[in-house]
């Protein structure tokens, strides 16, 4: 008997022990922040920082007056966590103004910005009550999805590890393509997309000096010897609703296209360019058409010029 009572007491003694040790870790835990999770941009430390937009904004294509107001901005803001040496994701936001991407940081942390832009992004991309699809899409993390991403001219800030209902972070620099107005999903759509990065920023209660290149290219056609009938030319996408035309007696078509590789791709090549699949049809009457395919190069921020030209009454070529 005084053994079983002894085997007792020194069960319920490492019992004891045990549920103090769990109690102890519990503790630690609840103290404990992983460097990674976005800190509350209210605390003691943080600072407002102004995110300027540089670079190829006012090139001869892309005339920043133009469209003002009409311009959507996409920025995601990523913060480095020193221990694994990866970038987590910090803030996110849809603007229609610049003067507002205007973000609070901490002085010391290291951070990395991108931003998309796409002129006139509010006639162009597809929208439901003031949310815009991809390429400026946010990624919630309950339901493992890509929504239509809201314009609020602030920045949300992310949590993803405590706010498991809360966006995650925006996904536009993988989307190549974009759904327009009209809902209908292209890869290389007819819209001027230009995109900013920088990584390794040090935060020290300074305002950020984002760089912008132009993922896009303008293109101008111009018919030679076809004076009568229409000619219709598909960038890429063969049956959609978005060509460019030329009808008899013009001459001549010009349009800006947006590349359908990833802006990060695009914005470390200096010298980008692309081949893409081009289509023309002359139609030249209700019931007699001439349809030809050829794979041209085009450059970015640039006009790419090509001429359609006839050969005959039975064949054209594109040089």
């Amino acid at each position: 008997m005084n053994n079983e009572k002894k085997k007792t007491k020194q069960f319920l003694s490492y019992l004891v022990c045990m549920i103090m040790l769990l109690l102890g870790l519990s503790s630690c835990n609840d103290n404990y922040e992983p460097t990674h999770v976005s800190i509350n941009p209210d605390t003691v430390g943080a600072y407002s920082a102004k995110i300027n937009l540089r670079g190829e904004l006012d090139s001869t294509y892309n005339n920043p007056l133009v469209n003002a107001g009409n311009d959507l901005y996409g920025v995601q803001v990523d913060l480095l966590d020193s221990i694994t040496g990866f970038y987590y994701s910090y803030a996110c936001g849809l603007f229609d103004n610049p003067d507002k991407i205007i973000v609070k940081l901490q002085k010391g942390r290291v951070y990395s910005f991108k931003c998309i832009l796409i002129k006139n992004g509010k006639n162009i991309i597809y929208h439901n009550n003031n949310s815009y699809a991809f390429p400026l899409l946010t990624h919630y993390i309950d339901i493992d999805k890509d929504l239509n991403t809201k314009l609020t001219n602030d920045f949300y800030y992310c949590n993803s590890r405590i706010n498991k209902n809360d966006v995650e972070y925006m996904d536009f620099d993988s989307s190549t393509g974009a759904k327009l107005s009209d809902n209908e999903s292209v890869s290389s759509p007819q819209l001027t997309r230009i995109y900013g990065e920088l990584y390794g920023f040090v935060f020290a209660n300074n305002n950020i000096n984002l760089n912008m290149k132009d993922c896009s290219f303008t293109v101008k056609y111009t018919a030679q010897n076809i004076d009568y009938g229409t000619l219709k030319v598909w960038v890429d996408d063969r049956y959609s609703r978005q060509y460019l035309k030329i009808d008899s007696p013009d001459t001549t078509a010009e349009g800006t296209f947006a590349f359908d590789d990833d802006c990060g791709t695009i914005f470390n090549d200096k010298y980008y360019s692309k081949g893409i699949v081009t289509t023309v049809e002359w139609k030249k009457s209700a019931t007699d058409s001439i349809v030809i395919s050829k794979y041209l190069v085009y450059e970015r921020n640039k006009l790419n010029t090509f001429r359609i030209v006839a050969k005959g009454y039975k064949n054209i070529i594109i040089q």
